[in-house]
This record gives structure tokens, C-alpha cells and sequence, in this order.
């Protein structure tokens, strides 16, 4: 009953989107969609967001939390990059290249520390 629901929602807005938008309508969609799916799982002025790779028109973000966001790229103050972090507000999303830099020194130390532990698996045997 629930997925029903939620279902009939989403072809709502699809057919709102559709009317107002034409051919066009699927960035203007995923746009809504992103919106609603923030508002209703937090309630925050902005969220953190991790671009993990675009995809055409569309890139796939992180939360925080884990769960994934798909946002239009023309949300994007610039080109979305693989492993950017962005302030999203749920109007635009705008890089923090000091959360990215410091997320790239963090995941640099943990390969480091996983090459260091397999080097040293290799030369106990």
C-alpha cells in the first residue's frame, strides 16, 4: 500500500514535470524529485555531498549518511568532477575544495596504509 502511494506520487510529479516541460521534462524531474527526497529526509538549510561519477546530464552524489542523490549537472556551480565535495541547498550545489582536498589527503593516507599492510603480508611469508 505504501509503495502504491509513494508510486502514484512520483508519476504525479513525472506527469506535472512532463506538461510543463515537454521533451525536457526528466532534468526538471529529477530536480524535483532530489528536492523532495532532501526535505523529507532531513530538515537542513544545506547537505554535504559527494559527487561519486556524472552520468550524461545527471550526477550521482553521497549524503553524508550514505544514501545517493541524483542532481542535474546544471545545478552545479561548474562542472561536477569525480570525488568533488559540494554544499547543495537544495537550489545549487557549490564545490568546497577544502572538504575535497582534505577528503583526497584522508583516502591518500588510508591507501597508503593498506599498501603498507599488504607489503608487509607479503614479506612475512
Amino acid at each position: 500500500m505504501v509503495c502504491n502511494m509513494v508510486q502514484q506520487k512520483e508519476d504525479g510529479l513525472m506527469a506535472e514535470c512532463r506538461k510543463k516541460n515537454g521533451d525536457g521534462f526528466m532534468a526538471e524531474y529529477r530536480k524535483k524529485k532530489a528536492k523532495r527526497r532532501i526535505s523529507s529526509v532531513e530538515e537542513r538549510e544545506e547537505l554535504l555531498l559527494t559527487v561519486d561519477r556524472t552520468e550524461g546530464t545527471v550526477a550521482v552524489c553521497e549524503a553524508e549518511d550514505g544514501s545517493r542523490l541524483e542532481l542535474p549537472v546544471t545545478v552545479f556551480e561548474g562542472r561536477p568532477k569525480d570525488g568533488m565535495i559540494v554544499r547543495w541547498n537544495t537550489e545549487k550545489a557549490v564545490p568546497d575544495p577544502e572538504a575535497t582536498e582534505e577528503r583526497r589527503r584522508q583516502m591518500q593516507e588510508r591507501l597508503l596504509k593498506l599498501q603498507k599492510k599488504q607489503k608487509a603480508a607479503g614479506h612475512s611469508h
